[in-house]
């Protein structure tokens, strides 16, 4: 008797012990989140509002479609520019909207660093925008006054300065921010991922296309360029002057033959010359023409 409740006695202890110790894990996970609250609650207390309020804005969709609109209207403004400056109009107009463009792309990228602080860099729409703000502060507020002010004066230092000016045509780079804007909608999404999906095999098509073109060119040089026929009839040598004298200028005529441009005025001359060279043009349409470009437009 004295043994069984020793034993009784050992396992009460035991199952006791057992039920205690849950209810302490049970305890210290309890209190565990109320500590780990703590650091969160002061960090949200430490942040400020107007940061808060800042990152609302920039990340909201309108914010991307007011500077899309803004983008759009700067491409107009550079197209109007180039127009009116060939035509001999003033130009003052579209300069100043170009400014206040600028200052307002300037502003924006302001807006994102005040928003998410150095973070903002990693973003690879922000590099891109900074690179667009260096280059329009350049070529519109340095090379532009300078440009104008040697206008009157030293022509050639405005020639030297003139290549500069190119840097101006990046500024319809800003077109591709509106991607920004353009992902947000599905199908636009959709056709942006299939496009780079077929960029390898775009690729691949671009270089069967260039060594084949290569190739009839050379075939146009060794029959074209070199027949008899350049040196003694002069139709036939006008035509390979025209068409036919480079090897440049042959890839370039054989480009023709890809997009079907006015290829009869090419081949017409010297066909009717030499008709057997009547292989040779059919044999580029059918294989340039007819089976490269369609495979490249199905790809």
């Amino acid at each position: 008797v004295f043994q069984a409740s020793c034993v009784r006695s050992a396992r009460l202890r035991l199952v006791q012990r057992g039920m205690s110790q849950p209810t302490r894990k049970k305890r210290e996970v309890k209190q565990f989140p109320a500590v780990t609250k703590k650091p969160a609650a002061a960090a949200a207390s430490s942040k400020d509002p107007n940061q808060e309020w800042a990152i609302r804005i920039v990340s909201s969709v309108w914010f991307d479609v007011a500077i899309g609109g803004v983008i759009l209207l700067s491409a107009a403004s550079i197209g109007l520019e180039l127009q009116w400056s060939v035509q001999g109009h003033s130009t003052l107009l579209c300069q100043v909207f170009e400014s206040l463009s600028l200052v307002i792309y300037i502003s924006e990228l302001a807006f994102r660093f005040y928003a998410f602080r150095y973070a903002a860099i990693k973003d690879d729409w922000v590099k891109f925008d900074l690179f667009l703000v260096v280059i329009g502060i350049f070529s519109s507020w340095i090379v532009e006054p300078i440009l104008s002010a040697t206008s009157s004066g030293d022509d050639q230092g405005k020639d030297a300065l003139g290549p500069l000016m190119i840097l101006r045509t990046a500024r319809l780079m800003r077109l591709a921010k509106t991607a920004r804007l353009f992902s947000r909608v599905k199908e636009f999404w959709f056709l942006v991922r299939g496009f780079l999906n077929c960029v390898s095999l775009v690729v691949y098509t671009f270089v069967v296309f260039f060594i084949c073109i290569y190739i009839f060119a050379c075939l146009g040089m060794e029959l074209i360029t070199k027949n008899r026929l350049a040196t003694e009839d002069l139709e036939f040598q006008a035509q390979v002057t025209k068409y036919f004298s480079s090897l440049p200028q042959v890839l370039l005529t054989l480009m023709r033959f890809a997009s079907l441009d006015n290829t009869s005025e090419v081949y017409s001359v010297l066909v009717e010359k030499d008709p057997w060279l009547a292989i040779y043009f059919v044999a580029l349409t059918l294989t340039v023409s007819l089976i490269l470009f369609n495979l490249l437009g199905a790809v």
